[in-house]
């Protein structure tokens, strides 16, 4: 009975002086926070620099098929737009500007439009009125509106040669990203220099 009561009063004795060593350690402890980068806050509100850019395909207004992959070895400007957007239609007519001065020079602009059905002739109307060289895609049931998680119009992506996301300054909100949500203009010099940039890192041209 006594080596009994001498076994407990021992593992108590001992509990208690671990717990108190855990206690005094404690004072010194450093947490550790994990931080999580640009690019993984990034990733859960939408892509990241880099992250492939999701393929599609749709129809233009002449009902001519368009795949994204048949894109890639061209530096990529993709935005998305509707009719009843005023500043989409101005960033349009900038992008047209900007694509005929590049387009030589393997620069590609594509504009998906999320009008709805009863709105094609609107934008038919306006394609050919502005004399759009590019691509412009119906998109009226959004479902790649929804896959690129667009939240704003226009909204515009850069996607590189290997069809990925690259990130760039927008000017308004001056800082980088891959979703350009400004109405700054595209054929301004700082977007001129950009895509020159861009260009010369890609495919080692310079301006002619």
């Amino acid at each position: 009975m006594l080596k009994s009561a001498l076994t407990v009063a021992l593992c108590c004795l001992i509990f208690s002086a671990s717990l108190a060593s855990c206690k005094g350690s404690d004072k010194n402890a450093k947490i550790s926070i994990p931080v999580e980068t640009a690019d993984e806050v990034a990733r859960k509100v939408g892509f990241a620099e880099g992250d492939a850019a999701p393929t599609f395909a749709l129809n233009n207004i002449n009902n001519r098929m368009y795949n994204l992959e048949n894109f890639k070895g061209l530096l990529v400007i993709l935005t998305f737009w509707n009719n009843s957007c005023a500043t989409c239609l101005t960033s349009l007519s900038e992008l047209n500007k900007l694509y005929t001065k590049y387009k030589a020079r393997k620069l590609a602009v594509i504009a998906v439009n999320i009008d709805t059905k009863a709105n094609h002739n609107e934008v038919y109307n306006f394609t050919k009125n502005h004399k759009l060289a590019f691509p412009v895609l119906l998109d009226d049931e959004r479902q790649v509106h929804d896959l690129y998680k667009v939240k704003d119009l226009p909204e515009t992506f850069v996607i590189d040669p290997d069809g990925k996301f690259v990130s760039i300054v927008d000017p308004v909100w001056a800082d980088d990203s891959i979703r350009i949500t400004s109405d700054y203009p595209w054929n301004s010099k700082m977007y001129s220099q950009i895509i020159e940039d861009l260009l010369g890192k890609y495919f080692g041209e310079t301006a002619k």
